[in-house]
């Protein structure tokens, strides 16, 4: 209760702030869609994110290595279980992208139009859920630093191209985060009594299930 309310306050106080950031972003023709912005964007892509998950389980595979491989589909299954909360979150509330003209306190709900998604920012929380899951499983200071310093790269590029406002990285990162970590905890060795997310390889593709 207490991290939840740290932070909804966050991205309250981002809400607030929303309309002046656009507006010194806007300004600033020197790092507004820079090229160095639109190319880490992609990073919290899916194409990439989902790369990123099949490399490291072939790579646990390769070296026989199970810590790898449980990278690998844990950060895959962090990834979609995100997918499927943002993608909820977005339809339901239906924010007015900035570029959309329509000002930060705009709210179309459930809309599925891709201008009305903004809130929250689903590049931020997909990097941040694998993040999550990549800094957990390596346990290394140098892999968290590089893991979450990328994904707030992504999350701060998606407010320079002008896709999200400020609040929408914010809480899509806070999201992803939590997501990952959640993720890390219900699949931990000893959770038997808690819900198990599980991820598997099987014939024709991957399953992913949820047991109670």
């Amino acid at each position: 209760m207490l991290l939840f309310g740290a932070a909804a306050g966050t991205t309250a106080v981002f809400f607030a702030l929303d309309g002046g950031i656009q507006e010194r972003v806007m300004d600033s023709p020197e790092i507004r869609s820079s090229p160095f912005s639109l190319f880490v964007t992609h990073f919290g892509e899916g194409p990439f994110l989902i790369g990123l998950s099949a490399a490291l389980y072939a790579g646990g595979e390769a070296f026989r290595n199970d810590s790898l491989r449980k990278t690998g589909l844990l950060s895959l299954e962090s990834f979609a279980v995100n997918g499927i909360i943002v993608g909820a979150l977005k339809f339901i509330l239906g924010r007015s992208r900035p570029s959309s003209g329509d000002g930060e306190c705009t709210f179309n709900l459930f809309s599925w139009e891709s201008g009305k998604r903004s809130f929250p920012s689903g590049h931020a929380s997909s990097a941040f859920a694998v993040a999550a899951v990549v800094a957990g499983q390596a346990k290394d200071a140098v892999v968290g630093v590089f893991s979450y310093g990328l994904a707030g790269l992504v999350a701060v590029s998606r407010v320079v191209n002008n896709e999200h406002w400020a609040s929408d990285v914010v809480a899509g990162s806070i999201l992803g985060f939590c997501i990952g970590r959640a993720v890390l905890e219900l699949n931990r060795p000893g959770s038997k009594d808690k819900p198990t997310l599980s991820l598997a390889p099987g014939p024709g593709g991957f399953s992913l299930s949820l047991r109670f």
